[in-house]
């Protein structure tokens, strides 16, 4: 579990002073770990999630699996999902995107299946593709053990 004292100084540093997180929580500014549903105009428009990656638990025990078709399965995450984004329909495109100053990766796991990144953009990993209605539990974690990065989840329809 991450220390809320390393979570108030993440905050302070990470997050702009206008961001929100979508969803149908209210939102604060601050808001870490946060989870959104969003529908097909909604992903045109992009939406951040906010977290900090790392955990105990190996990246493969979580997903089943030692790689996927978007990567290996490795690194370290907590045991529970640190986003859940639900899509109210399918999509033909969708892109989640970690950008953070640390190593780390990325877990998918919903309907359709399991899907795992590293390294794809420098030390940050990205999952695109067509994706299926219904609602997808995400982990960022940190390639070694015991490391822990502010991270930003950037979630997109629109294609590069």
């Amino acid at each position: 579990m991450k220390s809320p004292l390393w979570l108030l100084v993440v905050v302070s540093l990470a997050l702009p002073a206008h961001a929100q997180i979508p969803g149908n929580k209210r939102s604060h500014p601050w808001q870490m770990f946060g989870d959104a549903t969003l529908s097909p105009s909604q992903l045109n428009q992009g939406t951040t999630l906010y977290g900090i990656s790392g955990g105990t638990t190996e990246a493969q025990a979580i997903a089943g699996i030692k790689t996927s078709e978007t990567g290996d399965c490795i690194g370290f995450v907590d045991r529970v999902p640190d986003h859940r984004l639900t899509l109210t329909e399918a999509t033909k495109f969708l892109k989640l995107q970690i950008k953070s100053s640390g190593d780390t990766v990325l877990i998918v796991k919903g309907p359709g299946g399991t899907w795992c990144s590293d390294d794809v953009r420098d030390r940050n990993p990205i999952i695109a593709g067509e994706w299926l209605r219904g609602t997808y539990s995400i982990w960022v974690g940190s390639y070694e053990p015991n490391a822990s990065f502010p991270y930003l989840l950037e979630i997109s329809g629109q294609k590069p």
